[in-house]
């Protein structure tokens, strides 16, 4: 199927939903594509899904030349207007006609669906070499309807279609869900001709048929998440919007709300495996921010594999990979699946060898986590199989045996914010030979909801590349930053990091001069934390070490800051405001903070597109916000 450009968005009383595609009818038709990054920022923090039914507010992403190595081929969306629930929007379907600078805006054929022309478009390997190479030109834009700073930028020829979807569906919602994704095409005409085959077959006259409709495996939706709160509602979601003949029964139900639901242990409190975040009791929750206790608020397992079967008149769930249509799961589980694969030869994942659209939601959340167990994933889709799986081989389709299928899939990504592994998966790891969509959008910043009475130094350092940027960076501290706090009597020395893997070169440094330290990491234990804060506020220890990973998890108000020291700007741009309007008790309340210009992501978060390019291309190197 052609990679659409995928945005459910929920606007006020109608739902759009806007699926994109391009043919070339010359020598090398179909040349480029495109494949959907999307983010959404809920509130002015929260992180939205596709899957989720909260407000959405205006936020931005712009990505310059300057940042073209880390930013290219990354999707941004934010909004600042009021939306209603997707499942409360109109019935009726609004055709617009989308103006593409003059370029003529087409209906999809009615007597070929965009997933065959799609699939059965065969790429050469001059292709597949370009491809290879990784370099994408966005030569097209189109607004981004409801949201008036943003606008979608797209590689090749733009050609624009929309479609109601089938008779089987009966509401807007439906139609847009299913028309975007287009697997509803693929799941009813399989299943006719599955059963066409089966028929044959039963009746002894089984003919050699000419057509490669066939794959390695069955599972050809992957959706990756990171707990099994969202998991849950993604599952509900997925059920609600299926048309009803094809949900009579839903097996195992049950299991999936013991297993998925909200419930919390007898103490009321739950331990995340990974970071050893806690989740405490409802009286507790309310001094949380709204969009921590949104995310948080449930099972926060982030340990979890499901599969999905559908049928003709019902849905199965915890159904076995190898017969699932649709698999659920954390980087997490599949990445232990893997590694238990590498270890035991008996066992494989070959079930990933036949995805065809891959969505990861919450983007940002999984990035928090860990990147890294998602790059790996991403490796493994669309490997070929270690074992046949009574797959018949004379019908598979060419591409699959040739290996090419991942220049097939379509990846749809969404969070609240593009950095730089997100941006590289993107560009390395996502290759759809129809090309790539991104959204791109003007931040305003969130420095109005900084306190009027802080007083913020910002001081830009040189770095000749990206590779050299975290040297660099600690370089300035160590030469301009740290000899003042040295000096300094006063203590209540605030340094904020965004990055562990600095934290860990900063706090290995400060060791090495004997700091009065104290440390609030990643990877912090409970009984740790309340002794660390408790040294701090009294004056014990002089200088704190706070990451952004354990703010995001733990969302506490530190006592005791005077001199705060942003060391590395934090992703999600809420922080900011959150750990600056810790200050307190100093006439002169200063933050400081070091950037640099690969910083360009965070910084315009914080202070706005328009300054951070300024800030950015100054000739001077030290700017003041008061």
């Amino acid at each position: 199927m052609p990679a659409p450009s995928l945005r459910l968005k929920r606007h006020k009383r109608t739902n759009k939903s806007w699926a994109d595609g391009k043919q070339k009818q010359k020598k090398r038709p179909r040349k480029e594509g495109k494949i959907n990054l999307e983010e959404d920022v809920a509130g002015d923090s929260q992180s939205l899904s596709m899957f989720e039914e909260d407000s959405v507010e205006e936020g931005s992403d712009n990505e310059s030349d300057l940042q073209e190595h880390r930013t290219a081929g990354i999707v941004d969306a934010d909004g600042d207007s009021d939306s209603e629930n997707i499942l409360e929007a109109s019935n009726t379907d609004q055709e617009q006609e989308l103006d593409v600078k003059s370029q003529t805006v087409a209906k999809a054929p009615a007597s070929r669906s965009s997933f065959h022309s799609h699939l059965e478009y065969k790429l050469p390997e001059t292709e597949v070499e370009d491809l290879l190479k990784k370099k994408w030109k966005y030569q097209w834009d189109v607004p981004a309807f409801g949201m008036p700073n943003c606008k979608w930028v797209g590689t090749g020829e733009s050609v624009f279609w929309r479609t109601s979807g089938s008779n089987d569906f009966h509401s807007s919602p439906q139609r847009f869900f299913f028309s975007s994704l287009t697997r509803w095409i693929l799941v009813t005409k399989n299943d006719s001709k599955v059963g066409k085959r089966w028929r044959m077959l039963r009746m002894n006259c089984l003919v050699v048929m000419n057509f490669l409709e066939s794959w390695f495996t069955r599972p050809k939706v992957l959706i990756l998440l990171p707990f099994k709160s969202i998991a849950n509602r993604a599952v509900n979601s997925l059920i609600k919007l299926t048309p009803g003949a094809y949900k009579v029964n839903v097996e195992h139900m049950s299991r999936f709300s013991n297993e998925f639901g909200n419930h919390d242990d007898e103490d009321n409190v739950n331990t995340n495996e990974l970071t050893g975040s806690v989740k405490n009791s409802n009286s507790q929750k309310s001094s949380k921010p709204p969009d921590h206790q949104a995310l948080f608020d449930g099972n926060v397992d982030d340990k979890f594999m499901i599969g999905i079967k559908f049928t003709r008149k019902s849905i199965k769930l915890f159904s076995d990979f190898y017969s699932s249509d649709l698999i659920v799961a954390s980087p997490l589980a599949l990445l232990k699946k893997i590694e238990e694969a590498k270890r035991d030869k008996e066992k494989d994942v070959d079930y990933l060898s036949s995805i065809e659209v891959l969505i990861i939601d919450h983007a940002d959340v999984i990035a928090m986590q860990n990147w890294a167990f998602l790059t790996s994933v991403l490796e493994q889709l669309n490997c070929i199989p270690s074992k046949q799986h009574g797959t018949d081989i004379m019908r598979i389709r060419k591409w699959y045996l040739d290996g090419h299928a991942r220049f097939y899939r379509q990846t749809i990504v969404l969070g609240c914010y593009a950095n730089p592994d997100i941006n590289a998966s993107f560009n390395r790891q996502c290759v759809n030979y129809q090309g790539k969509v991104k959204l791109i959008c003007q931040y305003k910043g969130v420095l109005p909801k900084v306190s009027d009475q802080v007083r913020q130094i910002y001081q830009r350092f040189d770095a000749d590349s990206v590779a050299e940027a975290d040297n660099a960076r600690l370089d300035y501290f160590v030469q301009k930053v740290f000899p003042k706090i040295k000096d300094s009597d006063e203590g209540g020395v605030m340094l904020f990091i965004s990055s562990y893997y600095e934290y860990v070169r900063l706090r290995n440094f400060l060791k090495s001069q004997n700091a009065s330290l104290c440390l609030l990491g990643d990877y912090a234990e409970p009984r740790d934390v309340t002794r660390m804060r408790n040294w701090f506020r009294n004056g014990e220890k002089k200088i704190m070490l706070y990451t952004e990973r354990f703010h995001f998890y733990r969302r506490y108000k530190i006592g005791g800051v005077r001199n705060l020291i942003i060391y590395s700007l934090p992703e999600r741009k809420e922080f900011f405001p959150e750990v600056v309007n810790m200050l307190e008790g100093a006439d002169d309340m200063t933050c400081t903070v070091l950037f640099s210009q690969y910083d360009q992501l965070q910084l315009e978060r914080i202070v706005g597109t328009a300054s951070a390019r300024r800030m950015i291309t100054s000739e001077k190197g030290v700017f003041v916000f008061c």
